[in-house]
């Protein structure tokens, strides 16, 4: 039994190859014409593009046949849940001022309502400084993959 605990806790190589895939993926939504380059604004226009119908759904399809692996377990709903849990655990979103708390509150609204405006709103509360972080990009990441698959 202890070997079975053993064999499922955390390990930091696997949340390193998640930050790696998503870089990949950055990558391949900056090759495809679909992000300008990696800050705040070319994310708020990637997401008015998606949100106008500008891109077309399917793209992560092409992503995962570029790597040569099916990408859908990086990006599934249970590590966008796993990232909401690493945001209310590391970040421990106590100051309803914070911008951190105020992201949250965003990515809420995203997820009860679908519309796309909120995860705009979500990417205008993360400091600059914070964005440019591969770590507070995941989430919006995560979301986008799942939006154009």
């Amino acid at each position: 039994m202890n070997q079975l605990v053993q064999e499922f806790s955390f390990d930091k190589k696997n949340e390193l190859i998640e930050r790696k895939i998503y870089n990949h993926f950055e990558n391949f939504l900056i090759k495809e014409s679909m992000l300008d380059k990696i800050d705040k604004s070319s994310y708020i226009n990637l997401l008015e593009r998606i949100e106008k119908g500008d891109i077309k759904k399917g793209n992560s399809n092409k992503f995962s046949e570029e790597l040569n692996f099916e990408t859908d377990f990086y990006f599934s709903p249970f590590t966008i849940l796993s990232c909401h849990e690493k945001l209310y655990r590391i970040e421990k979103l106590i100051d309803e001022k914070s911008w951190q708390y105020q992201t949250a509150l965003e990515i809420n609204h995203y997820q009860a309502s679908g519309e796309i405006n909120d995860l705009i709103k979500a990417v205008k509360t993360i400091p600059k400084d914070k964005f440019d972080k591969i770590y507070y990009r995941d989430l919006i990441i995560v979301y986008i993959y799942n939006i154009i698959r």
